[in-house]
């Protein structure tokens, strides 16, 4: 009797320890945009902050004003967004309009405080990231009004991306013509630019396996797992097998080097873009990274049915909640805030833009593929 009451004793403590942590997970899954929402007034998102505080020194720029206008199009996917999140996403699609700039067909990126541009064309990135954010407000915004504006904007923003040529632009393209599709531009057209776009990468992939890396170019730089997560898409869109393998062996090339021996996630650290070396091969370690992993885990899982990469993608997730090397948590979801990253002392102290909107990104994949609920459930 003794020996089966601490069985039911260990079943029953192992069986609590399960439930809290699911709801830890999903807790995790359902930020606060209190955060966010610091980081942004009535023009657009600010870049940096200094600890809590918005660091106007460094202005505004349209990669983050981009991101936050994709994410609002996705929460506003999810269900009615309250009038904070309606205000913030209109701020974004006047910031991102104002930074669209017809005589050079590119977008603006950066802007000081007092909101004077200070660039003529930002780079192939910021511009393909606008174009993805567009395609998204196209397809999921619930009213004609901002859906229409996104539309045409879309349209006159892809008259142009052949002139966009660095891969993570390439995969953006890959991304916003799948999201576009039917609504911004028709198939045909989509399938045309996925095609041209995944040569791209496949291209890039080739030169790099007879340089010996085996990687699309000579070291990691950011945002790594986009590169993989582009070639599975259009490898699933086009039903073409050899970027969807290719797609899948890169993305297990990286996953390899962002997991510990202890199982944990661990991103491509920023140490890892010098090919000089660095005195901390493991730091720092950044959101972008957790982010663009668990949507080519995503993506892997929905091209294959293959559920390990379900399991790959809440692990990267994880690592925001401090299931990572120093089991610290950079993700507060009560007001939704995140750490700019992992450094060998710790957490950086600053929580800029694009942490907090990789980290409510990374969150709204979660919830759509794995916890299929809203960001306003309890």
């Amino acid at each position: 009797k003794v020996a089966d009451s601490k069985v039911d004793l260990a079943h029953s403590c192992r069986s609590t320890h399960e439930k809290r942590k699911e709801e830890s997970f999903r807790n995790l899954a359902r930020p606060k945009l209190d955060g966010l929402l610091r980081m942004a007034d009535d023009c657009g998102v600010y870049q940096h902050s200094r600890f809590g505080a918005p660091d106007r020194l460094h202005g505004y720029c349209t990669d983050d004003t981009a991101r936050a206008l994709g994410l609002m199009a996705r929460l506003a996917s999810e269900g009615a967004l309250d009038p904070a999140a309606l205000k913030l996403a209109n701020s974004c699609a006047a910031f991102v309009n104002h930074a669209w700039s017809p005589g050079t067909g590119r977008f603006r990126n950066f802007m000081s405080f007092d909101r004077r541009w200070l660039d003529e064309g930002g780079s192939d990135d910021c511009c393909a990231r606008a174009l993805e954010a567009l395609c998204l407000v196209a397809k999921e915004w619930p009213h004609s009004d901002l859906r229409e504006w996104a539309t045409h904007l879309a349209r006159d923003a892809m008259k142009h991306v052949g002139e966009w040529s660095s891969l993570r632009s390439q995969a953006l393209i890959i991304k916003s013509c799948i999201a576009g599709e039917g609504v911004v531009i028709q198939q045909a057209e989509a399938r045309r630019h996925v095609y041209e776009s995944g040569m791209v990468l496949m291209k890039a992939l080739q030169e790099g396996g007879a340089e010996g890396h085996g990687w699309f170019e000579p070291c990691f730089a950011y945002d790594n797992a986009r590169l993989p997560e582009a070639l599975i898409l259009a490898g699933e869109r086009l039903q073409d097998s050899d970027m969807l393998s290719m797609g899948l062996e890169t993305l297990e090339l990286v996953m390899k080097l962002q997991t510990t021996t202890q199982g944990w996630f661990a991103p491509v650290a920023t140490s890892c873009f010098d090919t000089n070396g660095a005195d901390h091969a493991h730091f720092d370690q950044q959101p972008i990274e957790a982010v663009a992993t668990v949507d080519a885990c995503f993506a892997a899982w929905r091209a294959t049915g293959d559920t390990q990469h379900c399991h790959k993608a809440r692990l990267a997730f994880e690592w925001f909640g401090g299931h990572n090397v120093h089991g610290l948590a950079l993700a507060r979801p009560q007001d939704g805030i995140c750490h700019d990253g992992l450094t060998v002392a710790g957490l950086n102290g600053n929580h800029g833009a694009e942490s907090i909107l990789s980290y409510h990104l990374a969150a709204a994949s979660i919830r759509t593929f794995l916890i299929r609920q809203p960001a306003t459930a309890t």
